[in-house]
């Protein structure tokens, strides 16, 4: 052989190696010399003399293989099987097929020949499917399969034990399942470590621990404030009102810090959530809504809050004054714009308690009672009274009014209500002796005139200007004579 041809060769070899490490996009692993006439292998598949419809042939059969081979995913315990291709398994390598190509012998004899004598010396080549995953595949199969082992914190509370003592609960630690961290795990794991076979991955969760301590729930073992309204027995369906707000507040634990809405607790004012009909103040006027009553009960547990000398957050008053509390001692409700929210500013853990039933007296009317629990830390000698102070009071008028919601020779009467403005103020006194008197809350109740409405629906123009003009006499009998005359005309 002369030098001239082994330059060439030897050129050829070199060429045919750089091509090789050029073109080489999986991983490329050494065989054993003694493997016999293949020279390149697909996975574990012999590919040497393939073309390129048969290695596509090749790449599909194993993606279906890899797609359907199952993962285990471990998430705080639980065990969740999915398949591979559910992760949005896909080939990277897309230039696979020309890689291998590259490979086949051709060319002149001499590229030939040193390819032949490459793969003698060197063995036969492995080439790999890169695979990986898509982010949002793998995202919707952690929130759609795996959050199901989601646990939220139960925090430890009070319950009253049978002899009425206040007994703290167990408590367990919650834990959620990190969405965008575990897809991005599933997503490194397909593309860099795994390559087919079943496996495990242990996807990334939070744990949130459940607040509180025996110790310091222990330490709410006494009365911190207590308040007591009454209601008169006017009807069963704000009776029942009254039990349902007051039920969904009673036994409530307020955390050191936290800030307590009674709105939140109530809401919503649906039949569905057990309210019934009954009066509100709306608009200056009296009027029937789902829930009327829950202002009573979150005035209820205002003045037992003030008592406790908790921080008040929010509190507003009536738009009326009420019959149940002393005037800007109030703290009404309503969805959307009236809250009563307050802080729980003391060391311990706190406890509501509340009750709603008949006094018991003579009357039959009934009492709606607010006691918090906490840890006391005041001085023995230290009490707490309230004072509401009248500083206007406008005497509520009366109106007549003809209304076609009303039929022809209905009279309803609705006692209207004095217009108050009030200040209340908090007394501190230390052994009996006054040490502070703050003002407390300023108020301002509208008056709501008492109010005759007299039904004209169906009448004749005749009747309604007699009924005008007897309206604007401003006095009821001249009302019903008015009335009288027109049975007998008409």
């Amino acid at each position: 052989m002369t030098r001239q041809l082994k330059n060439i060769i030897t050129a050829a070899i070199v060429t045919a190696a750089a091509g090789f490490i050029f073109f080489l996009g999986g991983q490329t692993v050494k065989a054993d010399p003694d493997s016999g006439n293949a020279l390149i292998y697909l996975e574990d598949v012999d590919v040497t003399d393939m073309d390129e419809s048969e290695i596509q042939a090749v790449i599909d059969a194993k993606m279906s293989e890899y797609a359907t081979t199952a993962i285990n995913l471990d998430v705080y315990g639980e065990n969740v099987s999915v398949i591979a291709g559910e992760l949005g398994l896909y080939r990277a390598n897309t230039d696979l097929i020309d890689q291998i190509m590259a490979r086949h012998r051709k060319g002149n004899i001499l590229q030939q020949y040193a390819i032949d004598k490459y793969y003698k010396e060197n063995g036969p080549e492995f080439m790999e499917i890169s695979l990986d995953a898509t982010y949002d595949a793998c995202y919707a199969v952690v929130t759609e399969k795996c959050k199901f082992t989601d646990e939220d914190p139960i925090d430890m509370t009070l319950v009253l034990n049978e002899i009425g003592a206040l007994v703290p609960t167990e408590k367990r630690d919650g834990h959620y399942i990190q969405v965008e961290e575990s897809a991005n795990k599933l997503v490194d794991f397909i593309r860099n470590q795994w390559h087919g076979g079943k496996s495990q991955v242990n996807l990334p969760i939070k744990v949130v621990p459940g607040y509180g301590t025996e110790e310091q729930f222990l330490q709410c073992d006494s009365i911190l404030g207590t308040a007591t309204t009454r209601y008169p027995n006017i009807g069963v369906d704000r009776d029942t009102n009254l039990m349902v707000a007051a039920g969904k507040l009673n036994g409530c634990v307020v955390y050191p810090g936290e800030i307590f809405s009674v709105l939140d607790h109530l809401m919503p004012f649906t039949e569905e959530n057990g309210y019934m009909t009954a009066p509100v103040f709306l608009n200056g006027k009296v009027v029937d809504d789902i829930g009327g009553g829950a202002c009573q009960i979150s005035t209820t547990l205002y003045q037992a809050c003030l008592y406790a000398e908790l921080e008040i957050v929010d509190r507003s008053p009536h738009s009326m004054m009420t019959v149940y509390c002393e005037p800007a001692m109030d703290a009404a409700v309503a969805e959307g714009y009236k809250d009563f929210k307050f802080r729980n500013n003391t060391d311990s853990p706190i406890y509501i308690s509340s009750s709603v039933g008949p006094s018991g007296n003579e009357l039959g009317d009934g009492i709606v009672v607010f006691t918090i629990y906490g840890h006391e830390t005041r001085d023995p000698n230290r009490t707490i009274e309230f004072e509401s102070v009248e500083t206007n009071r406008e005497k509520a008028t009366t109106v007549y009014e003809l209304s076609n919601a009303e039929e022809f020779g209905m009279v309803l009467y609705t006692d209207g209500h004095d217009g108050v403005d009030a200040v209340s103020y908090k007394i501190v006194k230390i052994n009996g002796e006054v040490v502070e008197k703050s003002e407390l809350n300023h108020a301002n109740y509208q008056m709501s005139p008492n109010t005759w409405t007299i039904g004209i629906k169906g009448a004749s123009s005749r009747a309604v200007s007699m009924l005008a003009d007897a309206a604007a006499t401003k006095n009821i009998d001249n009302v019903y004579d008015t009335l009288l005359i027109l049975y007998d005309s008409e």
